[in-house]
């Protein structure tokens, strides 16, 4: 509490430019030099404290006094920012009932102003980078600014820059919910132009795009989509239909089941017209054999992941090995060993 007098004492009897540069001292007091406050904290303070009625930067002594040391420090840190500014002014209603005059302090006055700006724009800089300064804040910033310039009421001001920020706040979340589903375009878009090899390539795009780099699945989740799509009739790419719902329902799929499969329209109606260079030259052949080749080491590495999540114990890893033979050996459909290991699974559990 003594740390509290004090401090606001000597700010009552130094705090000289009105409430920007009260508040740009206090900010220095309080967040720089005690570190009872982070920029963000403070700011918060100083947005609230404005909006209600009263002098600013006096509200804002005793709200830093109120969050230290409750409702004794809010009186505490309040009268001593008040006492001396009033008692400097009682003095000079005093001289100048007495002597009819002001004392000259212009040239005082002068010097201080000049420290003045400063003192406000370092603690302008130093608030603004606990804001997250997105474009829409910066308009709004900028807007009050222009406002307050024009002499547009402070708390209209204030009101009007929350419900923007309320605005933009909801429209942002929504972008970010429309984000995904973009993303998610984008992802396919682009696996879907670049996937060589056979369809089964894809869990290893996924692997990295959606498990490793993105988290929007888990390993379990990437080994569950791929057995869907093996599972299900028609392209093993069907995957993706399963992940886009996964990461971002209705839409998520529809857009992931568009996105992996348009790039195919696109390259076999090309590929048609380019079919005879193709065939004659050698080195797109070497190109593709090569590509190929790499599209193999991809699936290693996939089915390394799948592996990893699928087999847990002895059990597991007896009934995939038994898989493989009966696919390698007897060329089984793979939806019959599935649902064998499906029934196996469930037997053993």
């Amino acid at each position: 509490m003594k740390e509290i007098l004090i401090l606001f004492l000597r700010l009552g009897l130094t705090a000289f430019g009105g409430p920007a540069v009260h508040l740009a001292m206090m900010r220095d007091e309080v967040v720089r030099r005690r570190k009872w406050f982070t920029d963000g904290e403070f700011l918060d303070m100083v947005g609230l404290t404005g909006l209600i009625p009263g002098p600013n930067s006096t509200e804002m002594a005793m709200h830093v006094g109120l969050v230290r040391r409750g409702w004794k420090g809010l009186l505490t840190a309040g009268l001593a920012f008040i006492v001396p500014a009033a008692t400097i002014t009682l003095v000079l209603a005093m001289s100048y009932i007495a002597y009819g005059m002001l004392p000259d302090v212009a040239s005082i006055l002068a010097g201080l102003r000049w420290a003045l700006v400063p003192i406000v724009l370092v603690a302008l800089a130093g608030l603004a980078s606990s804001i997250a300064f997105r474009p829409e804040m910066i308009v709004v910033a900028m807007a009050s600014a222009l406002a307050a310039i024009l002499g547009m009421d402070e708390v209209f001001v204030l009101l009007c820059a929350g419900g923007i920020g309320t605005v933009a706040g909801l429209i942002r979340i929504r972008m970010n919910e429309v984000a995904t589903t973009g993303a998610l375009l984008w992802f396919f878009l682009k696996t879907g132009s670049v996937l060589y090899g056979s369809g089964y390539v894809l869990v290893a795009y996924l692997d990295g795009g959606l498990v490793r780099e993105r988290g929007w699945l888990t390993a379990r989740q990437l080994a569950d989509a791929v057995a869907v799509g093996q599972f299900t009739p028609g392209p093993v790419l069907s995957t993706a239909t399963f992940v886009g719902y996964l990461v971002d329902g209705l839409p998520g799929a529809v857009v992931s089941t568009l996105a992996i499969f348009a790039p195919s329209f696109v390259f076999v109606g090309l590929l048609g017209l380019m079919r005879r260079y193709l065939a004659s030259s050698q080195v797109m052949r070497t190109f593709l054999d090569a590509v190929n080749a790499a599209s193999l080491g991809l699936m290693v590495s996939a089915c390394w992941t799948l592996a990893r999540t699928a087999y847990h114990d002895t059990f597991g890893v007896l009934v995939g090995a038994v898989a493989f033979v009966v696919l390698w050996r007897w060329k089984v459909n793979p939806v019959w060993v599935m649902l064998a290991g499906a029934v196996l699974s469930f037997i053993g559990t």
